[in-house]
């Protein structure tokens, strides 16, 4: 697809940095002298994301005063999605799916939560508690040794993605960041703030409720685990593909 270079450059000319009612006044990532604009999509999520994360502290502390539409805080509504019951530490093998490379990767270095992009029910990792519900995905399959603490999830753990939308919005009015319709990386930008408040939500299920991962009721079988620690072991189980 061909990018309208000249919106392009009035977008990201007009608009040098952005601030909102904080103290942040941030360089907004300008594309380096000597590489195209298709070359300048393939960095821009990175450039981006540095940015948020600079400032992270002070972004996170304006998550936490936001009142969701329903009147509730982020953690209140975070809390919602699980049962009313104290977690319960318990060990639990866990199948997975990923290709070769990504396998030898995550042995390596553990599951990188800055990779997540599903979040139906939640911003963390997805496993099958069977192989039936690893049918629909390809590569490898792998098993996991989980050990941490496993809250109930509820149904309302389907509507994490309206919480992501919420703060997202109220993120970008913040930092007076437009969703503009004409720039030919918005859905990059869009991308990168849900990332962003995914790390954010993460945290908070983690460290503040204190949960590592949950059985997700109605899910044919998935299992999400929040904290990468609790992984405590991956391993190739079949190598067809």
């Amino acid at each position: 697809m061909k990018i309208n270079s000249i919106n392009t450059v009035n977008f990201y000319t007009s608009r040098n940095t952005f601030k909102g009612s904080s103290s942040i006044s941030e360089e907004y990532p300008k594309k380096p002298e000597g590489i195209s604009f298709y070359e300048y999509e393939g960095i821009f999520g990175d450039l981006f994301y540095g940015c948020l994360d600079k400032h992270k502290e002070e972004l996170y502390r304006h998550l936490d005063s936001i009142t969701l539409k329903d009147g509730t805080s982020v953690s209140q509504n975070l809390r919602s999605m699980f049962k009313d019951t104290e977690p319960v530490t318990e060990e639990r093998l866990l199948l997975h799916k990923t290709y070769l490379e990504n396998y030898e990767k995550i042995k390596e270095g553990g599951f990188d939560p800055t990779k997540i992009n599903k979040t139906e029910y939640g911003p963390g990792f997805y496993f099958g508690n069977c192989e039936g519900a690893l049918t629909i995905y390809s590569g490898v399959t792998c098993k996991i040794n989980y050990r941490g603490r496993t809250a109930r999830g509820k149904t309302a753990l389907r509507e994490y993605n309206q919480i992501n939308a919420q703060l997202n919005s109220s993120l970008r009015d913040y930092l007076k960041i437009p969703f503009n319709l004409a720039s030919p990386l918005r859905f990059k930008e869009d991308s990168v703030l849900r990332k962003f408040i995914n790390e954010y939500t993460r945290n908070k299920i983690v460290n503040e409720l204190g949960i590592d991962g949950t059985n997700v009721p109605g899910s044919e079988g998935y299992f999400i685990v929040f904290n990468p620690d609790a992984v405590k072991s991956i391993d190739l189980l079949r190598y067809e593909y």
